[in-house]
């Protein structure tokens, strides 16, 4: 997905998971992603196999209760977000890593009200 808008979702904008036994990968690029329950939604906790990953570049999430939840299972499973050059305005949460989620970012901001942060980690299992 490039150059667009997904908004006003009352529960996921965009979701990466593996609810059979075939990963999923989901790439964003030059896009918004906003005013939804969860921006992204990268989720590896099918136990039966296979990892969910989103790759996220160039974008903005903003005004969404939680931008982007990744989670995993611990095992077999591993929910991925590879994070490069966006911008996130934070409502709520701006990243929100529970479980086996790993997330690996690189060059983002994140805006806090008018804090301004940059946001360079990995975290995970």
């Amino acid at each position: 997905m490039q150059d667009s808008i997904v908004t006003g979702s009352p529960n996921i904008g965009v979701l990466a998971n593996n609810p059979t036994t075939t990963p999923s990968q989901v790439t964003i690029s030059r896009s918004l992603v906003s005013s939804n329950h969860y921006g992204v939604y990268v989720d590896g906790n099918n136990g039966d196999c296979c990892n969910a990953i989103a790759d996220i570049s160039d974008s903005s999430i903003s005004s969404n209760d939680v931008g982007i939840h990744v989670a995993g299972d611990g095992s077999t499973g591993t929910g991925t977000a590879h994070l490069k050059h966006n911008m996130f305005a934070a409502y709520g949460v701006g990243v929100e890593i529970v479980s086996a989620g790993v997330a690996v970012a690189d060059d983002n901001y994140l805006f806090s009200d008018t804090t301004l942060l940059d946001l360079d980690f990995k975290t995970g299992a």
